[in-house]
């Protein structure tokens, strides 16, 4: 009767440790808001995360809590955000692979100025959610009234009805959201030029180098520039 019982808490034993390390080969992200830069990064970060023998999900959720709920680890990470997040999120760990690059711009219809100076305007408003423009003005040391919306419209909407004297936006976000923006009607400055970068929570920690030598390969492969070309990503 003994034998039967051990060959039952060993088949046990090997069941759970199967299921827990199928587990832990699982990483999950929130799922962004779709635009070729995303769907490429999407595409692009499961390849990397195949090569290493783990599986990437996504999830829907609030991009503006994103990544607070990344932070405290209810994610894995964030698929991409700009290099310098960790200041602000410490437990999130910046995969040193860059995954494209991108312009912050400033809109707005003064005239008198071009190129303008961050201090000539009052008040700005920017998409709530992308500290990408939060900290360019705490890096500008922007005084004014920061007025954090929802989209694109809801800005250039400000914007035309002078409840704002400038937006910031990506150039990306701009290029999607309003296709048929006219530029013309604007005063569009390029003011920065930025990277975007894979975090991981630093419970994954080990899975950096090896996540960063996947990235550099599939680059080495040509894929990288591949998958640029197939979603229209610009190069700067």
């Amino acid at each position: 009767m003994l034998q039967p019982f051990i060959i039952f808490c060993i088949t046990t034993f090997i069941f759970t440790f199967s299921c827990k390390s199928y587990a832990e080969q699982k990483l999950t992200f929130n799922l962004p808001t779709e635009t070729a830069q995303s769907q490429y990064v999407i595409e692009l970060m499961k390849l990397a995360y195949k090569s290493i023998d783990y599986e990437m999900s996504l999830k829907p959720y609030s991009y503006e809590n994103a990544l607070k709920a990344a932070n405290l680890g209810f994610f894995d990470g964030q698929l991409g955000r700009i290099a310098n997040i960790s200041q602000q999120y410490p437990n999130l760990i910046r995969v040193p692979f860059a995954l494209f690059n991108f312009k912050l711009l400033l809109v707005h219809n003064k005239t008198k100025c071009l190129p303008c100076n961050i201090s000539e305007f009052s008040s700005i408003s920017y998409r709530a959610g992308y500290p990408v423009a939060n900290k360019y003005l705490n890096t500008a040391n922007f005084l004014g009234t920061r007025i954090p919306v929802q989209n694109i419209k809801t800005q250039l909407s400000l914007l035309t009805q002078k409840k704002v004297d400038a937006v910031l936006l990506l150039d990306f976000q701009l290029s999607h959201d309003l296709p048929h923006f006219e530029k013309i009607k604007y005063k569009v400055q390029e003011v920065e030029l930025l990277n975007s970068y894979h975090f991981l929570h630093e419970k994954h920690k080990k899975l950096v180098i090896p996540l960063t030598q996947a990235l550099n390969q599939l680059k080495k492969q040509g894929i990288v520039d591949t998958l640029k070309n197939k979603h229209g990503i610009a190069h700067y």
